[in-house]
Order: C-alpha cells, then structure tokens, then sequence
C-alpha cells in the first residue's frame, strides 16, 4: 500500500531537482555555453556549381542525390536552386 507521505515526499524531491536544473540553466546561459553548443553543429553546407551537380545527378540519379543533399544538410531552398540547374 502506498503511504500520502511518500508520494508527497517524492514530489518535493523531484520538484528540488528541477529547481536545481533550472538554477543551474539560468546561471550557465550568459556564460558561453551556447557558443559551446554551436561549435559541435556542423557548418552550413557549401554551394555547389551547376556542371558538378549535373555531373553526379547523371551519374547517381535524382533522388539518391536529394536524399544525398538532405543529409548533408542543405535546405530545401538550395535543393531547388539545384534542380533549377538541371532544367538548362
């Protein structure tokens, strides 16, 4: 049988700790540590030229080089600027 005190006992300590993480956030966010975050992100991918995205679409085809492009982070907006190259 469970016992009021403990159910209330466990969500005091429970809400301590989140006081504790969210103390602890406050304090380390205007030192830096985003700048930490950012450095593990990847950069933004670079552009490519016209001939060399032809030359691997024909070589592996349309949608592996998509799925190619979405995994290597390039948006949306830069996969259409490359399909505009194929048309001509």
């Amino acid at each position: 049988m469970i016992n009021a005190n403990d159910v209330l006992f466990s969500r005091a300590i429970r809400r301590k700790g989140l006081a504790a993480v969210t103390a602890m956030s406050a304090l380390l966010a205007p030192t830096g540590m985003p700048a930490a975050f950012a450095a593990d992100q990847a950069a933004a991918p670079i552009p490519v030229d016209c001939a060399t995205i032809r030359y691997h679409v024909a070589e592996h085809g349309k949608a592996k080089s998509i799925a190619w492009a979405i995994k290597n982070g390039y948006s949306w907006a830069q996969i259409a600027e490359a399909k505009r190259c194929l048309r001509g």
